[in-house]
């Protein structure tokens, strides 16, 4: 596979930002959160397990939108660290609106990372 076809291939931003994450088999969203992001993927923590090949839906609240940017991702690696989750996420953007509605969330300037 080349590089740019990785997923890690766009730079990664620091963060520590509050975010909602849902599973299929969840009866109710649970809180996370995200520590940092790209265009293609994000890492999370959270005190659910969270396996990896699993899907989930990343809802964030971004100073740019009215409501949260619903972001569907898979969750590619996993790791329990005590009693919190650390997973690393691809994003799956089914529509160009999600691509762009991050990139503008990774450009605005109320957005600070840590």
């Amino acid at each position: 596979m080349p590089v740019t076809d990785h997923f890690r291939s766009n730079a990664r931003f620091a963060l520590d930002l509050p975010v909602r994450i849902r599973q299929a088999s969840w009866s109710v969203a649970r809180d996370a959160r995200l520590v940092d992001v790209s265009l293609a993927g994000a890492r999370v923590q959270c005190p659910e397990e969270l396996p990896a090949g699993s899907s989930l839906v990343m809802e964030v609240k971004t100073p740019n939108l009215w409501d949260p940017l619903v972001l569907d991702a898979w969750v590619v690696w996993s790791s329990r660290q005590g009693t919190t989750t650390v997973a690393g996420l691809k994003f799956v953007h089914r529509s160009p609106f999600t691509a762009s509605a991050l990139f503008d969330l990774l450009g605005a300037p109320e957005f600070e990372a840590p």
